[in-house]
């Protein structure tokens, strides 16, 4: 035990020792931050002296909260929490190296205990040497170490971390919310507790920031249970502003159409009336996009605090007549199965569909599809079919004859051998009961014989009778072709 207590005193003294002067620690890179999100943990309530009516809140008040604070993507760090951050990260990189020297110091301490040759001995000592010099350099470099030099972003994503509660709410802290939040890793522990008293709800709300290891909100209020939803929004709007980190601004955008879609800063943000709340304010660009419709840009200012309600009906697009004339005309024009008329035709290309269909008897199928830039006239020339409908509809109709008849060919086969399997069959038993044991066993099988032909029978005029059924939905399908 004593050993160990040496061993951990002497890395501690390696690990504060200052840094000798001149030394040159450019060669140890500045450790980085990696965590992708800014995590919140959202814990149940306490409940003291709750009525039983009433144990629920210790749950539902708390998913209520997660619920609204679910809406906010980004958090924004100040210039205080992001040189906190900073030095947390050192802070963790220290710890992990001054972990790492201790264990050196005790694998090499071991060395003595074990019999090693002496130069397998030496070996190891100055490779753990070598290792302990590296280390106590990158202590000490990290020591010179500024938090301007740790790269941080201005802002990261927020995260919910799920618990084991219900709702996948964390646990409640019973002792220190501090060591919890690290413990859970989160960024920011939400937690608080109800009190019964008499008549009143006493209703307690806190945030402890991790990093600043600290609470940066707390929330206390004593009211009627009815009253507990119009306090609510206090609590929402206190923990909003920390966990966005900045003052925002709301948009409600109600477009006309209503259908129509809507963009800001180009990213899509929904369609029909919309409600967008923690954005930054500043300057922004909302776009309005619908179909038969001029699109709409607006650029808003949007301020902090404020709710910008934006009211936009969009102008509807003149028609655009486009003309289709075919060589030769007459052909008939579809959309999907629906007629529209002959050509020459008239169509509107703002009302159009994607896709049209020309379609003339003798002249194979021209689809046809529209772009931004067609319009004016379209001239389509058509292609002769050279394949002869009549022609081929016969063709089609003697295929599926000739599959039904020797389909018809193979019916009275299958029923005769299923006739004398059923005669020797019923014969074989006949001697059976006659004691005519030899007689009995020859019919067996001959019957085996005719039962067996008849199952290949069967297969073989299954196979002609679904061959003989693609003969008739081909040739049904070729007389629909020529009736279209």
């Amino acid at each position: 035990m004593m050993i160990k207590i040496s061993i951990i005193c002497f890395a501690l003294t390696l690990i504060f020792q200052p840094p000798v002067d001149g030394q040159n620690y450019s060669q140890y890179t500045a450790p980085e931050d990696d965590k992708e999100f800014w995590d919140i943990g959202i814990s149940t309530f306490l409940g003291v002296n709750l009525a039983v009516e009433n144990r629920y809140l210790t749950h539902s008040l708390p998913l209520l909260i997660k619920e609204r604070l679910e809406a906010i993507p980004i958090h924004h760090f100040g210039e205080m929490e992001r040189k906190e951050h900073r030095k947390a990260i050192i802070r963790a990189e220290e710890r992990s190296l001054g972990q790492e020297l201790i264990k050196i110091r005790s694998e090499k301490d071991e060395l003595i205990f074990k019999k090693l040759q002496k130069q397998e001995r030496e070996d190891k000592l100055e490779a753990y040497d070598q290792q302990i010099t590296e280390i106590i350099e990158h202590l000490n470099a990290l020591k010179q170490l500024e938090p301007e030099d740790i790269t941080f972003p201005d802002e990261k994503p927020v995260s919910f971390k799920a618990g084991e509660e219900s709702g996948l709410l964390l646990k409640s802290p019973l002792y220190s919310p501090l060591r919890m939040a690290k413990r859970e890793g989160v960024d920011l522990l939400i937690w608080g507790r109800f009190e019964e008293v008499q008549e009143y709800l006493y209703l307690e709300v806190k945030a402890l920031d991790s990093v600043l290891e600290r609470e940066i909100f707390s929330y206390n209020d004593a009211f009627l249970r009815e009253e507990l939803y119009s306090r609510f929004d206090s609590v929402i709007q206190g923990l909003a502003l920390i966990i966005f980190g900045r003052d925002w601004a709301s948009l409600i955008v109600k477009p006309e159409p209503e259908k129509s879609m809507l963009y800001l800063d180009n990213e899509f943000i929904g369609s029909g009336e919309t409600i967008v709340e923690y954005l930054l304010p500043g300057i922004k660009e909302l776009r309005i996009v619908a179909l038969g419709f001029e699109e709409k840009i607006i650029t808003l200012k949007l301020k902090a605090g404020e709710i910008s309600e934006q009211l936009v009906a969009l102008q509807p697009m003149e028609d655009e007549k486009i003309l289709f004339i075919t060589d030769p005309p007459g052909a008939g024009v579809y959309r999907d199965s629906v007629w529209l008329g002959n050509t020459p035709l008239e169509i509107d290309k703002t009302h159009s569909p994607r896709r049209l269909l020309f379609q003339k008897e003798g002249y194979s199928n021209y689809p046809f599809y529209f772009y931004q830039e067609t319009s004016g006239e379209i001239n389509i020339s058509l292609t002769k079919d050279l394949l002869d409908k009549e022609e081929f509809q016969k063709k089609r109709r003697n295929s599926f004859y000739a599959a039904f008849g020797i389909w018809a060919l193979t019916v009275p086969v299958s029923i005769f051998l299923r006739s004398n399997f059923t005669d020797y069959a019923l014969a074989r038993n006949q001697a059976i009961l006659d004691n005519n044991m030899d007689e009995a066993a020859r019919l067996e099988s001959i019957a085996y014989d005719f039962q067996y032909a008849y199952w290949g029978s069967l297969a073989v005029s299954t196979s002609l009778f679904i061959n003989m059924m693609i003969k008739l939905i081909r040739y049904v399908a070729s007389a629909d072709r020529k009736a279209g």
